[in-house]
Order: structure tokens, then sequence, then C-alpha cells
């Protein structure tokens, strides 16, 4: 009885030494897939493209949880769609700030133009 609780006892300690390795090598690969290497414009445009599945230009909602879904990760439907919402929120804003850089520049020649020209009528 006693060797079989030893050979017991061994066994789980291969099987937890084997699970450990296992979890180790997989966060490595996890490391090394998420290096600057793998996050150049083409790789990126890439895995943009795998999530949008109908190639419309837009990663959808449902697109999203579909991507999520092959990664094995669960996210509750209201998290994705907050998710969503910050993504829109943080595209106005870029667009917002562009479109006063834009008008800001335009003010910017208009004003140059006019002293120009009150120079010259000068």
């Amino acid at each position: 009885m006693r060797k079989l609780k030893e050979q017991v006892s061994r066994l789980r300690e291969q099987v937890l030494d084997k699970e450990q390795k296992e979890v180790q090598e997989e966060e490595e690969e996890d490391e090394e897939f998420v290096d600057e290497e793998h996050m150049d414009e083409g790789s990126i445009k890439a895995a943009f493209e795998l999530v949008d599945t109908d190639h419309d230009s837009t990663i959808s909602v449902n697109e999203l949880k579909d991507a999520l879904v092959d990664l094995d990760l669960d996210v509750p439907p209201d998290m994705l769609q907050e998710v969503m919402c910050v993504c829109v929120c943080v595209c106005v804003c870029v667009l917002y700030i562009c479109i006063y850089l834009c008008v800001c520049v335009y003010i910017y020649i208009y004003i140059m133009y006019v002293c120009v020209c009150v120079c010259v009528c000068e």
C-alpha cells in the first residue's frame, strides 16, 4: 500500500510538472508573439482583415464578438458594446481635433493673406 501511495504521489508530481511546463511554454509563446516585430502596419492590417469578415472596412460588434470567441475569450455582450462605444468616441474626438486643426490652419493662412494684401496695398 505504501508503494502504491508513493507511485501515485510521483505520478501526480509528474502530471503537475508537465502541466506547469505547458503553461510556461504557452506564456513564452504569447510573449514572443506580442513583440514589436509583429506590430508593423502589414500585420495590423492583416489582423484587421481577419476580423472584418464582411470586408466593409469596419468591425461590427458581432465581428468583434466572433473574433473573441475564436480566441477562446468569453466577453459579456454589454462589455463589447462599451468597448465599441469607446472606440467610436475616440474616433469622433480625433476627427474633431483634425477639423479644428484644419480650421486653425485655414484661419492662419487667411490672416497671412490679409497681412500680405495690407502690406502690398500700403
